[in-house]
């Protein structure tokens, strides 16, 4: 009869071991889920932050093309871009006189001017200049830097 009972105790024990393994096991489960969930969120909310980031400087460069646009012919402004955006630093480009580039974090950045550019405008942190001539009765051109 001892012997039944020991069977059975050491069988009761074992078993809660098997279960009190499989209930950790659960918990790590659902630990991990939980984790990758949150890490996935906080990667999406930074990626938001730098494209917000990326979209101010585009909006200060729009609204300076704008205003060039509104103005009349002869017309020159300077204006000031950041050296760093959010603490780091970044390239700023134009390509073909149509396309805005913004290397920013190992990302690039691809805007296009609502009006062409002369191909040999160019733009860099620190102080640009903007400006609208008409050499010829036909034509106006848009300059950045030159």
């Amino acid at each position: 009869m001892e012997e039944l009972f020991l069977k059975k105790l050491l069988s009761k024990k074992s078993q809660s071991s098997v279960e009190f393994i499989i209930l950790i096991t659960f918990m790590l489960v659902i630990f991990t889920i939980v984790s990758v969930f949150v890490q996935k969120r906080i990667v999406d909310a930074q990626d938001a932050k730098t494209r917000n980031t990326v979209d101010q400087l585009k909006n200060v460069i729009f609204a300076e093309v704008e205003i060039a646009e509104s103005m009349p012919i002869n017309y020159s402004r300077d204006f000031y871009l950041p050296l760093y955006l959010d603490g780091s630093d970044y390239t700023i480009d134009i390509d073909q006189g149509i396309e805005l580039m913004i290397n920013y974090r190992n990302t690039e950045y691809i805007y296009f001017f609502p009006i062409d550019f002369v191909d040999s405008s160019s733009l860099h942190t620190g102080w640009n200049n903007i400006s609208k001539v008409k050499p010829a009765p036909v034509q106006i051109f848009y300059h950045f830097n030159n």
